[in-house]
């Protein structure tokens, strides 16, 4: 048996990164613990492995050292179970390495990486080498040979964007010669390189962004119109609502844990909180921003799709309820059925027809007595496109029809409404603009 150095260094700086577990700083090493740690193999120490405890054949269990039970390596912990979910410094000291959900220590191979070594919440994307340790600054192929990959200086792969190398980075001068910026496939493959920031924005594909929206009245007049504005990975972070006449009546904000809608004075009247994956979990609507007017809950089903909204008054009682059912195993919503009040009395329900494409035809929208509330009908172009919308209210009989215009990166620009006799009532227009965003 083998006995090496584990060592665990606490590090503080005058100023910190943390990226992939690595906190690198001013005055990167105050401390250092250092103790033993053995290394057992069950093939040649023999004990059993119940997947929590290593025990020797005399009994005792083993902790704090590594253990293999001859198809993966573990680190057991001081309580004996096997360190998981866990980047930590290899025992030179030096290098990093990674034990995955299941304690397995990862060795040519990509790894998901939630936590730092800190224990702080991270989604990087790493590589760990034949030994174990994690690729820190290099450009190197796929072990296919396929794909090239750049692991950062921090250890992290990037990915779904824009990235700058470093062109001290392993492997530069035979891979990137000449080159300061990569992008990213969101698997973290690389799709090329470029020279400079004007050469990724000719080449890059990007994404295109709603930045300006307006609402045109019959006249020509503009009635109101909506600003957006997006982070640096192209997620949006607000959303301005202006009268034609350039006063700002309402906005939202976004970020990766709420929604937050505000009134024009600047008091909230709705908030949805959202889960990791960006879905709305709950959502509160206030009156002036201090009276709650109403809760909602959403609920998802095995396959993450929207399966239920619950909304209640202040006093717990349902106010209406929104059940949704999918045709089998997809996402095409083939009914949603609203239930006010008491949620065994339902109130209205929606049928949704599909093309044999599997875009919708039209919406139907019935009444608790089956009559029609709403009848929608679509059509779309050869590129799938929504190019014509009809709506019809039944209740009180209101036609509009909407005609859509498309750009040539299949952007819509203008929405034309009609009423059923062909005069036109109004129009919408989209401005767009295109984001190349940094990658994760």
């Amino acid at each position: 048996m083998n006995g090496v150095k584990f060592i665990q260094k606490l590090v503080t700086g005058a100023f910190a990164l943390c990226a992939a577990g690595l906190i690198v700083g001013a005055n990167p090493m105050t401390a250092e613990a250092a103790f033993d740690a053995p290394y057992y193999n069950i093939t040649t120490n023999g004990g059993t492995f119940d997947g929590n405890h290593y025990t020797l054949a005399n009994g005792n269990v083993v902790k704090n050292a590594f253990f293999c039970d001859g198809t993966y390596t573990y680190f057991l912990q001081a309580d004996g179970t096997p360190m998981k979910d866990r980047l930590t410094y290899h025992p030179d000291g030096v290098q990093i390495i990674y034990f995955d959900s299941k304690g397995h220590e990862c060795f040519d191979t990509f790894a998901n990486v939630k936590k730092s070594i800190a224990g702080d919440p991270v989604d990087d994307l790493c590589y760990f080498g034949t030994t174990g340790n994690l690729y820190v600054n290099v450009i190197t192929y796929n072990r296919d040979g396929t794909s090239l990959y750049y692991a950062n200086p921090y250890g992290v792969v990037p990915r779904s964007g824009m990235f700058e190398i470093n062109h001290n980075a392993a492997n530069y001068e035979a891979l990137a010669i000449g080159k300061k910026y990569g992008y990213a496939n969101a698997d973290g493959s690389i799709s090329a390189f470029y020279s400079t920031l004007e050469e990724v924005k000719e080449k890059v594909e990007g994404m295109w962004k709603l930045k300006t929206s307006r609402v045109i009245g019959k006249d020509g007049s503009l009635s109101n119109w909506y600003e957006y504005e997006y982070n640096a990975f192209g997620k949006l972070v607000s959303k301005k609502h202006f009268l034609g006449s350039g006063t700002l009546l309402e906005w939202e904000e976004h970020d990766e844990e709420k929604e937050i809608f505000y009134n024009s004075d600047g008091t909230i009247s709705r908030e949805n909180k959202l889960d990791k994956s960006g879905k709305r979990i709950s959502g509160t609507s206030y009156y002036k921003g201090n009276f709650v007017l109403e809760t909602g809950v959403y609920y998802y089903d095995e396959k993450d799709r929207l399966q239920k909204i619950i909304q209640y008054y202040p006093d717990g009682k349902i106010s209406i309820m929104s059940e949704y059912e999918y045709e089998g195993d997809s996402e095409r919503i083939t009914h949603i059925y609203y239930r006010c009040g008491d949620d065994t009395v339902l109130n209205a329900w929606e049928d949704y027809v599909y093309f044999e494409d599997g875009n919708v035809e039209k919406i139907i929208q019935y009444n608790k007595n089956g009559g029609i509330n709403m009848y929608k009908e679509y059509a779309y172009d050869l590129s799938g496109n929504t190019i014509k919308e009809i709506t019809e209210i039944g209740s009180s009989y209101w036609y509009q029809e909407i005609v859509n215009y498309y750009d040539s990166y299949q952007n819509l620009i203008e929405r034309k409404k009609y009423s059923e006799d062909g005069v036109y009532s109004g129009s919408e227009e989209y401005i767009w603009m295109k984001i190349i965003p940094v990658a994760k």
